[in-house]
């Protein structure tokens, strides 16, 4: 009963959503949940839609086509990745080599240097540490889309025999040229990432000579976009976030949670309401990443004390994070207080009591329709368009706003690495307070000295009425 309330519940906010800029997308989404509907509701018509297939033609090649060599290569680096090597083989990267590499690139690329706070699996490796699936995922995509791109650029498909062939400096050169050309003839974050990887793989795992690395450090630097802290789309919704906004999201967790224990409130409805309600007030208390609040488990990540007035406990182990910084973080009683009445009333409508998990969240499309229930419940409360990554620009901001410079605060809140990485993603945005914040101290400044002035300004004494002069007689002319 609860899968056929969910199908139902999809089809509705679909519905609802219909009216879009991509309204091929929303159509086949309706398409899809229409079938949905009628796998899982036996008095529902039967009658199949067929969803349309809107993806761009594949530009890739398959792996199937390369070489052997190469298909064997591409497991290797794979098993590279994801084995646990604490003593790997080969020497480790020479210190020399690595400071040699980063005063090239310095020297011919002036002051850009590595984005801070960004994990290197690569280094990681040699210590040891695991990988996470997502991370390896990632990185094989790339080298693998970095051969397809090879190939498309007139480079014959057999001479691609290794993961070496792609790290070569001219080969680099033809990768990163055609996505810079695909994107318009501009660096974006991918171009960026894969020049990373490739100068990683190149230094790690391909063990190439020291000029090879220095060529694809300095490719590195001139493929990273420009952009200095937040993108536009973020910015421009904390533009947004004013006074009268932020009270409306920290007051919209409770009242969702009054709008669902309402009567009159449909059940299925009231249910997602305490699930969203438990999510903001999770995030403004906890800024997490999205997939940790997916992977949250009662009992495991979140301790719920049996003392309603203590706080709560929501911590995450090094291997669950991205970064590998495990997470250690508490929730205040209110809002535990949401999260409880979610696990009574909405919980158990939305997914099997018995399982673990917090919320109902399997595979990522999940999250992203957790993501779309959060914005379509909170734009009508707030005026915000805010999805579950941005309550952790939100916490910095809303933090930074009141305590200009407290970087380090907000580092360890939101569980960076590095400070630089902070400041260099929050520099810009508590520039407004910061300005509002001078004016204000220049305006208390101007009103000391006047009132200063005031003070001492010295009262005027009565002016003493002067002697009337005696008049003589009044001459006989002026008579006539």
């Amino acid at each position: 009963m609860a899968h056929a309330a969910t199908a139902v519940a999809r089809y509705k906010l679909r519905l609802e959503t219909l009216i879009s800029k991509n309204i091929r997308a929303k159509i086949r989404d309706l398409r899809i949940a229409w079938n949905q509907l009628a796998d899982t509701i036996a008095n529902w018509p039967q009658q199949r839609l067929t969803v349309p297939n809107l993806r761009k033609p594949r530009t890739s090649i398959p792996l199937e086509l390369f070489p052997a060599s190469f298909q064997l290569d591409y497991q290797r680096l794979r098993e590279r990745l994801i084995t646990v090597d604490p003593l790997p083989e080969g020497a480790a990267p020479d210190s020399n080599l690595v400071s040699e590499i980063a005063a090239g690139a310095s020297a011919l690329e002036g002051n850009h240097r590595k984005p801070s706070g960004r994990s290197d699996p690569l280094l990681d490796r040699d210590r040891g540490t695991p990988l996470a699936e997502t991370t390896v995922d990632v990185w094989m995509r790339s080298v693998f889309y970095a051969a397809s791109a090879l190939v498309s650029e007139r480079f014959p498909v057999e001479q691609v025999v290794g993961i070496a062939t792609l790290t070569e400096p001219e080969n680099t050169r033809k990768i990163l040229t055609h996505y810079f050309n695909k994107a318009g003839g501009k660096t974006t974050r991918f171009t960026g990432h894969l020049a990373y990887i490739l100068k990683r793989v190149a230094q790690i795992y391909v063990r190439a000579d020291p000029a090879t690395i220095k060529t694809l450090a300095i490719y590195f630097h001139k493929m990273q976009p420009k952009q200095i802290g937040l993108s536009e789309k973020n910015a421009r919704n904390l533009r947004d976030l004013d006074n009268r906004a932020k009270a409306l999201l920290l007051t919209a967790p409770s009242k969702l949670a009054r709008r669902a224990l309402e009567p009159a409130r449909p059940p299925h409805r009231a249910a997602v309401d305490l699930k969203v309600a438990a999510v903001v007030a999770i995030l403004l208390h906890a800024p997490i990443r999205g997939i940790n609040l997916c992977m949250i488990e009662i009992g495991r990540h979140l301790k719920l004390p049996n003392d309603p007035e203590e706080w709560g406990l929501l911590h995450f182990d090094a291997h669950e994070v991205k970064n590998r910084v495990p997470i250690t973080l508490t929730l205040p009683p209110e809002a535990l207080t949401i999260v409880r009445q979610y696990m009574k009333h909405g919980r158990p409508l939305l997914m099997d009591p018995t399982s673990p998990k917090l919320f109902p969240i399997a595979k990522r499309k999940d999250q992203d329709f957790l993501n779309l229930q959060v914005k379509q419940r909170l734009r009508p409360l707030t005026g915000l368009n805010v999805n579950l990554h941005l309550f952790r620009h939100i916490a910095a901001k809303m933090y930074l706003d009141d305590n200009q410079g407290q970087y380090e605060v907000v580092r360890n809140v939101l569980g960076q690495t590095r400070v630089q990485t902070t400041i260099q993603a929050y520099c810009g945005l508590e520039r407004e307070a910061a300005i509002r914040h001078f004016q204000n101290e220049i305006q208390k400044k101007a009103e000391e000295v006047t009132t200063v002035r005031r003070r001492r300004k010295p009262t005027k004494s009565p002016k003493c009425a002067k002697p009337a002069r005696a008049r003589g007689p009044k001459s006989p002319h002026a008579e006539q």
